[in-house]
C-alpha cells in the first residue's frame, strides 16, 4: 500500500488531528488566563499586601493576561505551601479556571526555602499545567531548569538585597 497523500488521511488521522488542534487551542487560552498568589508575613511586614497585589494586576494588564483571582495566606515562607489554605484554594482553582500562569510578586511568596519552591513550581506545572512568573525575578517556570532558577530566588530573595538578583537568566 502506497503511503497516503494529504487527500487521503484516514479517519483515525483526522480525529487525531482535531485533538491536537484543540490541545493547542485551550493552551492558547489557558496562556491568557491567571491567578495570583500572595503571601504576607503579617499586615504590616513588607512586601505587603497592596504592594504585592498592585504588582500581580499591573503585570497582568501589561502582558494582556486575565487575572481570574488573587489567593492570599498570612504566614512564614518556611512551610510547606500545600499547608495553607491560600494556596490550596489557589491550586484548585488553576484546575477549575483552567489558567495557565501563577503570578507572584517574587519568588519567595511561594516558599523561602529552595526546595519548596522548586517542588512547588513542578507540581503546578505537572499538575495544574501552570506556570509560575515571578514578576521581580522575571523568571516562568516552564522546565527543571527553572524550577531551579525559581528555588534559587526564592531562597535568596531572603538575604540578599532587593534587585541583587533580578533577572536571573
Amino acid at each position: 500500500m502506497d503511503d497516503p497523500t494529504p487527500h487521503q488521511i484516514s479517519k483515525y488521522q483526522k480525529r487525531k488531528l482535531k485533538k491536537l488542534a484543540k490541545k493547542k487551542k485551550d493552551a492558547d487560552a489557558a496562556a491568557k488566563l491567571a491567578v495570583g498568589y500572595i503571601r504576607t508575613e503579617s499586615e504590616s511586614s513588607p512586601p505587603n499586601y497592596a504592594e504585592q497585589e498592585a504588582g500581580i494586576r499591573k503585570f497582568c494588564a501589561d502582558n494582556d493576561v486575565s487575572l481570574v483571582k488573587i489567593f492570599s495566606d498570612v504566614c512564614d515562607g518556611r512551610g510547606n505551601p500545600s499547608q495553607r489554605p491560600g494556596y490550596s484554594r489557589m491550586r484548585e482553582a488553576l484546575v477549575s479556571n483552567a489558567a495557565g500562569n501563577v503570578v507572584v510578586l517574587r519568588a519567595d511568596r511561594i516558599s523561602e526555602r529552595m526546595p519548596w519552591a522548586m517542588a512547588s513550581a513542578a507540581m503546578l506545572r505537572d499538575e495544574g499545567g501552570a506556570f509560575v512568573r515571578s514578576i521581580e525575578h522575571g523568571i516562568v517556570t516552564k522546565s527543571i531548569e527553572t524550577d531551579m532558577e525559581f528555588g534559587f530566588a526564592a531562597s535568596a530573595s531572603t538575604w540578599a538585597p532587593k534587585g541583587e538578583i533580578e533577572n536571573v537568566e
